[in-house]
């Protein structure tokens, strides 16, 4: 948790969803579109 919000993916999306992004195969506005998708604010 971050600034009060979380990611709700498992631990291999995030490794898989972030090794994408540092070699290249993911693209910042893909990686916003999935972050868009995954965070959310606990009650």
């Amino acid at each position: 948790m971050l600034n009060g919000f979380d990611i709700h993916a498992t631990k291999e999306e995030k490794y898989l969803t972030f090794y994408a992004l540092a070699e290249g195969s993911l693209s910042e506005n893909e990686l916003a579109a999935w972050l868009e998708s995954k965070v959310y604010q606990p009650a």
